[in-house]
């Protein structure tokens, strides 16, 4: 009984996610076609073909570790490998296709055929975009509904492939993605839109992603970026380490005073851990432990000094994704020298 409950309870999960990683390699391939038809006919572009081909290389990558567990299950196990061999050929193919034309605008290389080239970029939207035909029912079977090799059960999986048909899982219809229906960007520090039919499971993804990034981006000291990860106004409370009251600021102002403590510093470094998320419908929560480490070389003292406490955020869902909007700060211990960040300040003033 534990082992049958284990195979149906593990893929549910990772079903969800596998499908998040689906659309993100969809939405980088989508992404490319679109680069390499805009160097064809000369339209400007503010990401280069190189960019375009290293997310979607990543993006394979994230669906093939994402979905191989899944593929343990007998009961997908052929679907599933077959699925994803389309994908590695697909994802193949477009890597030539750039290799093809970055080779025919070289200087000196011959006219580029564009209607060729067209029609190869076409060709891997439709072999993308096709399902594979259900197996055909020989006249002398009637095979039940509980038999693995019923053609209604394939056909009907071809469907939920191909986004025609919902999964159901439980009582819970699953969403399957649309192919090509929804573009999400390639680049590394972009957020995936959410729509009003995600999961819980897909939001808390979403969010636990989010701050993650804001981490990364901060340690960075990618300040633009960093604005990008929050609302226009945000709530700010960091009074348990600087006293004074909680304030509501714009994302640049936020972002700047971060900036100002944080700019001159030899190095940075953020963990975040252990979140707990709250979801209510466009808005959420999310409760996490985060340590900071804050590195500066000085004559005064020590050259370390590390914070840890608790990171309490509030979340909204946006057009763009979910964004942050308001962050409290709950200092609970520290150790080091306390005086280098505004040491590093006095320093970038002088």
């Amino acid at each position: 009984m534990g082992g049958a409950a284990a195979i149906w309870i593990f893929p549910v999960a990772t079903r969800r996610a596998a499908r998040i990683a689906e659309r993100a390699y969809i939405g980088s391939l989508a992404d490319l076609l679109e680069r390499v038809s805009d160097q064809l006919h000369e339209q400007p572009s503010d990401v280069t073909l190189s960019s375009a081909s290293r997310a979607l290389d990543h993006a394979h990558q994230q669906l093939l570790t994402t979905a191989r567990p899944l593929a343990r299950n007998p009961w997908h196990h052929d679907r599933i490998e077959r699925e994803l061999t389309r994908y590695t050929e697909t994802a193949h193919h477009a890597r030539n296709l750039v290799a093809d034309v970055a080779g025919e605008l070289e200087p000196g290389a011959s006219p580029v055929d564009t209607q060729r080239l067209d029609e190869t970029i076409a060709q891997l939207r439709a072999n993308l975009a096709r399902p594979e035909p259900p197996p055909r029912r020989r006249p002398q079977e009637s095979p039940g509904p509980g038999d693995g090799q019923s053609p209604d059960r394939s056909a009907r999986s071809t469907r939920v492939l191909a986004g025609e048909e919902t999964d159901p899982v439980g009582s819970q219809a699953v969403r399957r993605s649309q192919w090509f229906g929804e573009t999400t960007q390639g680049a590394s520090m972009t957020t995936t839109t959410s729509d009003s039919t995600t999961t819980d499971t897909e939001d808390r993804l979403a969010i636990f992603e989010l701050i993650g990034r804001l981490a990364l981006l901060l340690d960075a000291r990618d300040w633009s970026a960093l604005e990008q990860v929050f609302t226009d106004t945000v709530y700010s409370d960091r009074t348990s380490l600087y006293g004074g009251e909680p304030m509501n600021l714009s994302a640049a102002e936020f972002v700047s005073g971060w900036r100002q403590v944080l700019g001159n510093l030899d190095a940075v470094h953020h963990l975040i851990s252990c979140h707990v998320i709250s979801l209510d419908g466009d808005q959420a929560t999310c409760a996490a432990n985060m340590q900071g480490t804050h590195v500066y070389a000085n004559a005064s003292g020590g050259p370390i000094w590390t914070v840890g406490g608790r990171h309490d955020y509030q979340l909204k869902r946006t057009p763009d994704g979910w964004r942050i909007s308001g962050l409290t700060f709950t200092i609970q211990w520290a150790t080091g020298n306390e005086h280098i960040a505004t040491l590093a300040m006095a320093a970038e003033q002088s």
